[in-house]
């Protein structure tokens, strides 16, 4: 017999069926937080000239700019493109978020409350 192989972080991350363990939840979470971070802040900073922090998630309109309509419009650019950017990261966490409910032998629907608008 041979020996198994170990899983792939593919299968380890990405896979509807295998469970996912607290740590390991946690861990993906604040990695794939970190990294939006920094790809939301290279599209702010280097496609459209803006400054981008943690605080901009919480209230990312500047008052000041909707006052302005050359600014509104490239900040509705900005919206779109993070928009766009975000889609994989939602799609991942639906998918960890599966995994753990799962994990926790709960019915996989109760995490439609975590994405609802």
């Amino acid at each position: 017999m041979g020996a198994q192989a170990r899983p792939t972080w593919r299968n380890r991350f990405l896979s509807w069926h295998e469970p996912i363990g607290r740590r390991d939840y946690v861990v993906a979470g604040l990695l794939l937080m970190t990294l939006k971070f920094a790809i939301d802040w290279c599209l702010a900073r280097f496609a459209f000239g803006r400054d981008w922090t943690p605080g901009n998630y919480i209230a990312w309109l500047d008052l000041q700019l909707l006052h302005a309509g050359e600014a509104q419009a490239s900040m509705e650019w900005v919206g779109l493109a993070l928009m766009l950017a975000s889609l994989p990261f939602i799609w991942i966490g639906i998918l960890l978020t599966v995994r753990r409910v799962r994990s926790t032998g709960q019915a996989a629907w109760c995490c439609s409350s975590s994405y609802r608008c």
